[in-house]
C-alpha cells in the first residue's frame, strides 16, 4: 500500500497524541481542519459548518485514544465530522419547528455546494450546476471520492455504508452528472 507523506505524518501525529503528547493536536488541525470544514460544508452548509468541526474535534480530542488504527484517522475524522453535521441539521430542524410555532419563518439553509458560476466558463458552470443538484448522498460520496481524495472504503467507514454502497452511489452520481450535462450540451 502506498502512503503519502501526509498520511505518513497524520499516523505519526495520532501516535503522539495517543501517548499524551498534547502539542501533536496543533499540526494535526492544521493539518486536518480545512478538510473537514469543507466536509461539513457539504453537509450542512457554511453556517452550520464551524459548529459541527468544533463539535467533532472536541470529540476528536476526547476519543482520539480509542482509535485503534492511527492510518484509519481520516475516515474516522470524517465521520466524527459527519455525526455532528447531523446532529446540527437535527438541531436546525427543531430550531425551524419551534420557529414556526411562533409564527415566525426561518431563513432556509445555505447551499453547501453553492458557488458563483460567473467566473466559470459555461462547461464548469455546468458541471457545477449539475454537480449541486445531486441528492445529498451521491454528492456527498463524490465529493469525498474526487475532491477530498478518499478510497470507497474510507468513505464507507466515514459515512458508515458499506463500499458496496459507496460504490453504487458514485457510479450514480457520476451517471447523474454525465447525463445532465449531456442534455444541457445538446440543447440550443
Amino acid at each position: 500500500m502506498h502512503r503519502t507523506p501526509d498520511q505518513i505524518e497524520t499516523e505519526m501525529l495520532v501516535l503522539r497524541a495517543q501517548a499524551g503528547e498534547r502539542a501533536a493536536l496543533d499540526p494535526l488541525f492544521r493539518m486536518w481542519n480545512a478538510r473537514l470544514t469543507r466536509h461539513a460544508a457539504r453537509l450542512v452548509g457554511s453556517d452550520l459548518a464551524p459548529d459541527a468541526v468544533q463539535n467533532a474535534w472536541v470529540g476528536i480530542v476526547r476519543n482520539i485514544g480509542s482509535l485503534a488504527d492511527p492510518a484509519r484517522f481520516g475516515p474516522w475524522a470524517y465521520r466524527m465530522v459527519s455525526n455532528k453535521a447531523a446532529d446540527q441539521v437535527r438541531r436546525a430542524q427543531r430550531d425551524r419547528r419551534l420557529t414556526r410555532r411562533v409564527g415566525e419563518i426561518s431563513p432556509a439553509a445555505a447551499d453547501p455546494v453553492n458557488r458563483s458560476d460567473a467566473s466559470d466558463d459555461p462547461e464548469m458552470a455546468a458541471l457545477r450546476r449539475a454537480i449541486r443538484d445531486l441528492p445529498d448522498t451521491h454528492r456527498t460520496v463524490l465529493t469525498l471520492h474526487y475532491v477530498d481524495g478518499l478510497s470507497t472504503h474510507e468513505i464507507g467507514r466515514a459515512l458508515d455504508l458499506p463500499p458496496g454502497t459507496v460504490k453504487s452511489r458514485l457510479f450514480n452520481a457520476r451517471r447523474m452528472v454525465r447525463e445532465r450535462t449531456e442534455a444541457r450540451d445538446e440543447q440550443p
